[in-house]
C-alpha cells in the first residue's frame, strides 16, 4: 500500500473524531438567548487558558474578552465516546444583556489565542442590561402537554421567567420530624480523625463509629448528626476551591471514608446533615493572608481591600476593578460548583436527606447588591450552583448563615435578606451563636436570666425571620458554647477550648460553675423554643466528635479540658437527653 493511500485512509477515520473534539453548546448558531445563562462547551483537551469573543454583527468586539472555566464534569461526552475523561467541560456565567442591545452576534472561542469553535446567535433585552424591581407572572395553557398547564414568573436573578410550583412558596417537608434531635460532628478533625486513622491502620476492619459512640448518642435519643465537608484554599490570589485528602495534610474525608461514615450511621437509623465548609487553617496565615468571611468582600473604594485587612490591593481580586477579577470569580465559582456537585452526588446515593451550601461564608453568599459598599452580589452564580446540585440531588438544601448576618442584616445588604427565597432552598440554618449578654459575666447566669435574652432574639431576628420565609422550616444548623462562665457574651469563641479546668464553685452548690453555665444556656434555648412552636426546628450542637470511650477518657485531655463537646459533661448532657426524650415521645 502506498504512503498516500495509508495516509488517505488515515485521515477518513479519524475525522468524525477529530471534527467532534470540541463542542460550544451554548450558545448555539441559530438560537435566540436573554437573561442571565451560561456560555458552555466541552474540548477534549486543552492547552492553555480558554476564552471566548463576541463579535457584533459588524464583527467589532462587544465585549472584553470572557475567561472560561475548564475541567468541569460532562460524563455525557464521556460516555458518549467522544472524550476519555468527564473533565472536559467549559463554562461562564454571562448575563446577555451586557451586549448593548438585541441584535446578531458571533462567538469565538479560543484555547491558548487558537481558534477551535464558534456560533451566530441572536440575543433579545428588555431594553437594559439587568432590570430591577419588575415582577410578574403568566400562565401558560396546554403546555407541556395538551390539558396541563404551566406558570412561569419572573425572576430579577436569572433575568428571566422561570418555571413555579402552583403554590408560589416551598410546601411542607413530610420528610423530616420536627423538632430534629441533633448533634454535630463536625469534620475531620480531633478524635474522629485518630478514629479514621485507627480504623485505616487495622486494615478496616470491623465497623469505623466506635460502638459505644453509637450507644451515647442512643442514649440521648439523637436522630441527626451533622459532618462538615472541608474544602480548602491556600491565599488571597488562588482561584481554585480544593479536596485535600493527602496522608501529610487531611482536611477532606476522602470519599470511600465518607461513605462508610454515612452507611454506618445509616444503619442506626441516624440521619445525616453534611455542609461544604472552605477551611481558612492554612490561608488565614499565608504570605497574602484571608479569612473565609472576607472572600467575595469587593473592598472599600478607598483601600480596595476588606476592612481591617493586611492585603496589599493588587493581591484582592475579589475588587472589581482588579485586572483579574473576572477571570478569578469565574474560576472560583467554578470550582466551588464542582465541589458542591461532587458531594451532592455522594449525598444522593448515600441517602443523606439535607445537605448544606456553605458555612458561614456571607460576603460570599449574595444574591443581590445594595447600599454604597456591597457593589457586587454573585446571584448568577449561586443560582447556577444550586441548579447543577438540584440536578444530581433530591434531598433538601439549606445554606448555614452566621448569626451576623441575622442581627446586622443591613450591613450585609438585600444579598442575604433574600438569600434563601432568591435561592429556593428548604430550610433557613444559623450559626446561631447569638450572644447573650452585653458585659462578660463573673457569675453563673440562671436559666431565667439566660432565657430573657433569648426570647428578645426570637422576638427582634428569628419571628420575623420565620415570617419572611413562609412554608422554610429554620434549624440552628450550629449551636453551643464552652463550658465556661464567660461563655454566654460570645459562646462561639473557641479561644478557651482545651485548656485545662480549673474548678470553681462560687455559688457553692457544688457544681463546677462553667459546665452549670453550658447547661443553663441550653436549657434556656430549648425552654425558648417550647414557648415558640414551629418558628426553630432543632439544633445541632456543636463539636460532638466522633470518639470511643477509650480515645475521649485518654490521659483526661478529651474529656478534662474546655470543649463545645456535651460528651462528659453531665449537666448538659442531662438537658439535652431530657429534651430530646421529649421530642421523641410526642
Amino acid at each position: 500500500m502506498s504512503a498516500l493511500l495509508r495516509l488517505c485512509i488515515t485521515l477518513c477515520v479519524l475525522a468524525p473524531t477529530l471534527a467532534y473534539s470540541a463542542v460550544l453548546g451554548i450558545p448555539s448558531s441559530g438560537f435566540t438567548y436573554s437573561g442571565v445563562g451560561v456560555i458552555s462547551g466541552w474540548k477534549c483537551e486543552a492547552t492553555g487558558p480558554l476564552t471566548v469573543y463576541i463579535y457584533d454583527e459588524a464583527m467589532m468586539l462587544a465585549w472584553d474578552p470572557i475567561p472560561l472555566v475548564y475541567g468541569t464534569e460532562r460524563t455525557d461526552v464521556r460516555d458518549a465516546g467522544a472524550c476519555d475523561s468527564a473533565a472536559v467541560g467549559f463554562v461562564a456565567i454571562w448575563n446577555w444583556g451586557n451586549l448593548g442591545g438585541d441584535g446578531t452576534y458571533t462567538a469565538v472561542v479560543y484555547d491558548n489565542a487558537v481558534e477551535f469553535a464558534r456560533s451566530t446567535f441572536t440575543v433579545t433585552t428588555l431594553g437594559e442590561a439587568f432590570v430591577e424591581g419588575a415582577s410578574g407572572e403568566c400562565t401558560i395553557p396546554d403546555f407541556p402537554a395538551p390539558g396541563e398547564s404551566a406558570r412561569f414568573a419572573w425572576n430579577q436573578t436569572t433575568q428571566g421567567l422561570v418555571l413555579v410550583p402552583e403554590s408560589p412558596s416551598p410546601g411542607p417537608i413530610p420528610s423530616l420530624e420536627f423538632p430534629l434531635r441533633a448533634l454535630h460532628a463536625s469534620g475531620n478533625y480531633g478524635t474522629t480523625e485518630l478514629v479514621i486513622g485507627d480504623w485505616e491502620a487495622t486494615g478496616r476492619t470491623g465497623p469505623l463509629i466506635p460502638p459505644d459512640y453509637i450507644a451515647w448518642l442512643q442514649s440521648l435519643h439523637v436522630n441527626w448528626i451533622g459532618l462538615g465537608l472541608s474544602i480548602y484554599y491556600d491565599d488571597s490570589m488562588d482561584s481554585t476551591l480544593e479536596r485535600m485528602t493527602a496522608p501529610e495534610f487531611d482536611i477532606s474525608f476522602p470519599d470511600d471514608v465518607l461513605r462508610q461514615l454515612l452507611r454506618e450511621f445509616r444503619s442506626h437509623e441516624i440521619n445525616v446533615y453534611l455542609t461544604l465548609n472552605i477551611d481558612d487553617t492554612e490561608a488565614a496565615t499565608a504570605a497574602r493572608p484571608v479569612h473565609r468571611d472576607q472572600l467575595g468582600d469587593p473592598g472599600y473604594h478607598e483601600t480596595g481591600v476588606p476592612y481591617g485587612s493586611a492585603i496589599q490591593p493588587e493581591f484582592w481580586p475579589w475588587r472589581p476593578n482588579h485586572p483579574d477579577h473576572q477571570r478569578f470569580v469565574a474560576e472560583f465559582w467554578g470550582t466551588y460548583t464542582q465541589q458542591a456537585v461532587h458531594y451532592a452526588r455522594i449525598a444522593e446515593e448515600e441517602g443523606v436527606r439535607l445537605y448544606s451550601l456553605g458555612t458561614e461564608t456571607d460576603s460570599l453568599f449574595r444574591t443581590r447588591s445594595g447600599g454604597e459598599y456591597w457593589i457586587n452580589d454573585f446571584g448568577q452564580e449561586l443560582q447556577s450552583m444550586v441548579a447543577q446540585v438540584r440536578a444530581v440531588y433530591s434531598g433538601l438544601l439549606t445554606y448555614d448563615m452566621h448569626y451576623s448576618a441575622i442581627i446586622a442584616a443591613d450591613f450585609y445588604g438585600p444579598g442575604s435578606n433574600h438569600l434563601w427565597e432568591d435561592l429556593d432552598l428548604d430550610i433557613v440554618g444559623i450559626s446561631a451563636y447569638f450572644p447573650l449578654t452585653d458585659a462578660v459575666p463573673t457569675r453563673v447566669l440562671s436559666v431565667a436570666e439566660l432565657q430573657a435574652r433569648y426570647e428578645q432574639i426570637f422576638q427582634q431576628h428569628l419571628i420575623p425571620l420565620a415570617e419572611r420565609n413562609p412554608g422554610r422550616p429554620m434549624v440552628f444548623l450550629e449551636y453551643g458554647a464552652l463550658d465556661t462562665v464567660e461563655a454566654p457574651a460570645d459562646p462561639g469563641n473557641p479561644s478557651g477550648s482545651f485548656q485545662p479546668p480549673v474548678f470553681i464553685d462560687a455559688d457553692g452548690n457544688g457544681l463546677d460553675d462553667g459546665r452549670e453555665t453550658q447547661a443553663n444556656m441550653f436549657q434556656a434555648l430549648l425552654n425558648t423554643m417550647g414557648r415558640h412552636p414551629g418558628i426553630l426546628n432543632g439544633a445541632f450542637f456543636w463539636d460532638n466528635w466522633v470518639s470511643s470511650e477509650e480515645i475521649w477518657q485518654d490521659d483526661g485531655y478529651w474529656v478534662g479540658t474546655r470543649t463545645f463537646s456535651i460528651r462528659g459533661r453531665p449537666l448538659a448532657e442531662a438537658v439535652v437527653r431530657r429534651a430530646y426524650e421529649g421530642y421523641k415521645n410526642q
